[in-house]
């Protein structure tokens, strides 16, 4: 009777060993499915900040475009003002050029006018 006793202890201690080994096991399961869950949750976190990079990069872009288009603007608004200051500096030598003519003329008609 006591060897049947010890053996239906030893069967009872091995089932709760088991048992014990069976809640470790879930327990290590559990605690790397949080690691995955982790690991999921960084991957996530870093592709939010990559993509919120690129679109610091598109804004980035964005703004060195507008700056070169309003570079474009100036430099064309320069280049018309340059033309602008020609024509006005062709006028002002046609002005010049007719003063000097109408001069002219009138010397040759007070010259005209002394041999007459």
């Amino acid at each position: 009777m006591q060897g049947g006793m010890l053996d239906s202890r030893a069967a009872l201690t091995s089932l709760l060993y088991h048992y014990r080994a069976v809640l470790d096991s879930r327990a290590a399961l559990t605690s790397l499915l949080y690691h995955y869950r982790a690991v999921l949750d960084s991957r996530a976190a870093l592709t939010s900040l990559l993509y919120h990079y690129r679109a610091v990069l598109d804004s980035r872009a964005a703004l060195t475009s507008l700056l070169y288009h309003y570079r474009a603007v100036l430099d064309s608004r320069a280049a018309l003002t340059s033309l602008f200051q020609h024509y006005l500096a062709l006028l002002d030598s046609r002005a010049a050029l007719t003063s000097l003519l109408q001069h002219y003329l009138a010397s040759l008609d007070s010259g005209a006018a002394t041999h007459i």
